[in-house]
């Protein structure tokens, strides 16, 4: 038996889970993965990105 590993997350198209499974994949395993916001660690304008919910703590 050959194995490929493929990785997907939330970023990709809401489709590629379905479409990787319709090619014969079957996950394996499931892992949440978390990291900061670069516009809370200063690597982004706050204003960056607004089609992803920035919850900045009120200063």
């Amino acid at each position: 038996m050959r194995r490929v590993a493929l990785h997907t997350c939330t970023l990709d198209h809401p489709s590629a889970l379905n479409f990787y499974r319709a090619q014969g994949f079957v996950p394996v395993s499931r892992t949440i993965e978390t990291f900061a916001d670069p516009r809370a660690l200063g690597l982004l304008p706050e204003d960056a990105a607004p089609q992803i919910p920035y919850l900045a703590k009120r200063r």
